[in-house]
């Protein structure tokens, strides 16, 4: 990652890089997802060359399924200008996306974002420690597209499956623990907060599924961990492996009905799942994952300061 961060860097120019290189302080926390003005380094002001350089960094910390997602929710882009049309306030632009690097990947601490639309990747890096990659999110509009020539693109396609597949399979008993609220929420309840509690526990269980819907469980918080480059994923799996499944616990909002809004959350010991899709008539999907001490690697900056004070 800070071969990838340097090489980067390296090949910027004088006036690109005081817009991609900012300091390692509370700034790196200001993310956001929805469209607004952002003073990183765009796709569209980068070089061939450097548009792959910058990439080269996003696949140290996406799986290539995590940026094949990525680039799907950048294509919808053109397709919301194409159905929007002329905006008062922005253009969709596939372009619009932009490369933060905080401090310099020389020193302990320091990290890098990349973020647009929809889509907004976190990274923080403590040497000696480890490497964060929350928050993570990752939305699409429209979440199908139906019409014209992508149509049935679906870039969050497996989130919305997996979770009907298992909402589906609850017996009467089980549902009614499941579903915290019988009407889904606009939107998620994190939104962009720099710092994330536990939601209320509420939900299902993982020990109360049988082994099918356990499986299911599985299955849909993979998914979420797939999008991480592989050794990040693995060491989550890992964790939940030992001991940690069954604190997880899985809660619905709304109908368990695709005509409808819905939202559902994963949440186990040390993260949160947020997912939801009530928005532009159940179309438009917001998801993230969050860690509650985990989020901009605080737990690992507390623990290198703990380290070195000693």
């Amino acid at each position: 990652m800070e071969k990838a961060a340097v090489a980067f860097l390296q090949s910027l120019e004088p006036e690109q890089l005081q817009l991609a290189q900012h300091s390692f302080d509370e700034q790196r926390k200001d993310w956001h997802f929805v469209p607004r003005d952002r003073k990183g380094l765009s796709l569209e002001r980068m070089a061939s060359e450097q548009h792959a350089l910058a990439y080269a960094l996003l696949r140290q910390g996406l799986s290539e399924q995590g940026v094949q997602t990525v680039e799907n929710i950048r294509s919808l882009e053109s397709i919301l200008q194409a159905l929007e049309g002329p905006s008062r306030f922005f253009e969709r632009d596939p372009e619009d996306y932009h490369f933060y690097v905080f401090g310099n990947p020389s020193d302990d601490t320091w990290g890098w974002r990349f973020e647009g639309h929809h889509v907004s990747i976190n990274a923080t890096v403590v040497k000696g420690e480890g490497v964060s990659m929350s928050p993570r999110f990752l939305g699409a509009n429209p979440a199908e597209v139906r019409s014209g020539e992508r149509k049935g693109l679906r870039a969050l396609a497996a989130e919305e499956d997996l979770a009907f597949a298992l909402a589906e399979s609850f017996s009467a008993e089980q549902l009614a623990k499941a579903v915290f609220r019988s009407n889904a929420p606009r939107d998620i309840f994190t939104g962009a907060h720099r710092k994330v509690s536990p939601l209320p526990v509420e939900g299902i269980a993982y020990p109360e599924l049988d082994t099918v819907q356990q499986s299911r469980l599985r299955a849909l918080l993979e998914v979420y961990v797939s999008k991480a480059e592989r050794e990040l994923g693995e060491a989550v799996l890992a964790e939940l492996e030992n001991g940690g499944w069954e604190l997880v616990r899985f809660g619905w909002a709304g109908p368990v009905d695709r005509e409808q809004g819905n939202y559902y959350y994963l949440q186990g010991a040390r993260f949160l799942i947020e997912y939801d899709n009530t928005q532009n008539g159940n179309n438009h999907i917001h998801s993230v994952w969050r860690e509650f001490d985990g989020d901009f690697g605080e737990d690992l900056i507390q623990a290198h300061r703990h380290q070195h004070a000693h």
